[in-house]
């Protein structure tokens, strides 16, 4: 039942000042059958839609407006916070905050009891400004702000968010989500501490594998990426790219194209289409390398003390440990971004002594957009091994430790003490789902065959008294 609050907001933008809140304004709320029949999945709890309007800094350092949308589960239960950062957008209005932008992804995980929020990031939405695209400090500041924010809509909403924060995207997304990660890590912002983190499909290693993939000798044809990546090295490299112009770096009969997409007279997908026109009568292929002068694609391969070389380096997330469990989902055959910066973070992450990381290709034959299906799924499954999410059971539960231990299709129970005596034993997925039911314990063994993953039981004695107990199948 919606509170009194909740119904205002029906009609009413709700505004709080805050350290970073500006506002929040209820959308909508999209009901579990709906998401369930337009999305194919199982969805759990009916979710509500709010566009939030927060304070982050610009490229300049100067507290500006920045948009998100945060997506909530309608239940009385205690959430953990899940931030999801989205991928590479067409222009500034095709973001989550306008339900565009893959919003559709924060929906996934709120309906699986995560308080979800889904940052636009600056230079898009309302911030004013050009997208730093791939800019690894600012998708991450963006989204920590937006964290903030978060927690200050708990005051007015009572989401009742627990101390859990869990961080993913895809694509671009991806890489923002490892920049947070890092962020997050190294600077150590109050109030918030990483639980878990899936990166997918992101181009980690600028400077180096999405060179290769994209300016080398085969075919690439998203050429328009090339350009915001350009410009957005421009803005947030001033000094290092002093002297610069578009021209510097695009032959002359582009120049103009970059400029209008630069202008907001037309949007990344216009420009890709342009740019792949003008390859092919020009080139006679997608081949992006012929875009750029020659100059400033040797240097980019061969002179790492280049000013542009400098500016793609300082946006590569390699170098760093991660502390919380992590994992890169990626596909071999992702035809945008190279699986290899998964593989090649992963190598160097594990030489610098990561201790819970592992690289995972999720389906081998699926190109970028085939992708996105198995890395959400199987980034679910990952965080609800971590996640303190109450099961699909409403009554009140007694935690408990019943001492399981799971091997070879046999679950043991070596501590039965809060219970009276056991009744009956239900075990569920990690999301909820009923695998197991059974009235007939023999020396507290149950006899069931399970995947590796996280299981809930529940126990119930003849007191009427029920037990949740988390347990993992190796």
């Amino acid at each position: 039942m919606k509170t009194l609050l909740h119904l205002f907001l029906l009609l009413l933008t709700h505004s709080l000042i805050g350290q970073q809140l500006i506002e929040y304004t209820y959308i909508q709320t999209i009901s579990k059958a709906t998401i369930s029949n337009s999305l194919d999945i199982d969805a759990t709890y009916d979710v509500d839609l709010y566009r939030v309007i927060y304070n982050t800094d610009n490229l300049a350092g100067e507290l500006h407006p920045a948009s998100g949308l945060a997506c909530f589960p309608v239940n009385d239960d205690v959430k953990p916070a899940l931030i999801y950062q989205h991928g590479t957008v067409g222009g500034r209005n095709d973001v989550p905050s306008n339900l565009q932008g893959g919003y559709t992804l924060g929906l996934v995980y709120a309906t699986e009891g995560y308080a979800t929020i889904l940052p636009d990031y600056i230079g898009l939405g309302v911030s004013p400004g050009v997208h730093p695209y791939i800019h690894a400090e600012s998708e991450a500041w963006a989204a920590r702000d937006m964290y903030v924010a978060l927690t200050e809509m708990d005051e007015g909403l009572n989401l009742q968010l627990n101390e859990q924060v869990f961080i993913t995207g895809y694509s671009q997304g991806g890489h923002a989500s490892m920049a947070l990660h890092r962020m997050v890590e190294r600077d150590n912002p109050e109030g918030m501490n990483i639980t878990a983190g899936a990166h997918s499909s992101g181009p980690y290693s600028v400077s180096e594998k999405m060179i290769e993939f994209t300016l080398g000798e085969d075919p690439y044809l998203f050429a328009g990426y090339l350009a915001w990546v350009t410009l957005s090295i421009q803005a947030a490299f001033p000094d290092l790219l002093a002297g610069y112009e578009i021209s510097d770096i695009f032959k002359e009969e582009l120049v103009p194209l970059v400029e209008q997409f630069k202008n907001e007279e037309i949007n990344l997908w216009d420009l890709n289409t342009l740019l792949l026109q003008w390859l092919v009568i020009n080139e006679g292929g997608f081949y992006p390398r012929a875009m750029i002068h020659d100059s400033i694609r040797n240097a980019i391969f061969n002179d790492p003390s280049h000013p542009v070389s400098q500016g793609l380096a300082k946006n590569d997330l390699l170098d760093w440990v991660p502390q919380a469990p992590t994992r890169l989902f990626y596909c071999t055959n992702d035809d945008q971004v190279t699986f290899q910066n998964a593989v090649y973070a992963d190598s160097i992450m594990q030489a610098n002594g990561a201790l819970d990381l592992m690289a995972i290709d999720v389906a081998p034959s699926q190109d970028h957009g085939g992708c996105v299906d198995p890395a959400t799924r199987a980034t679910i499954e990952f965080f609800n091994q971590y996640a303190e999410i109450p099961t699909s059971i409403n009554e009140n539960l007694l935690s408990c430790d019943l001492g399981s231990h799971y091997l070879a299709g046999v679950l043991q129970l070596s501590n039965t003490s809060c219970l009276q005596d056991i009744k009956a034993i239900t075990i569920l997925s990690s999301n909820g789902t009923r695998l197991y039911y059974t009235e007939h314990l023999e020396d507290n063994r149950i006899h069931v065959a399970l995947v590796p993953g996280v299981y809930f039981l529940i126990a119930e004695d003849s007191s009427g008294q029920l037990v949740r107990h988390k347990f993992w199948a190796n």
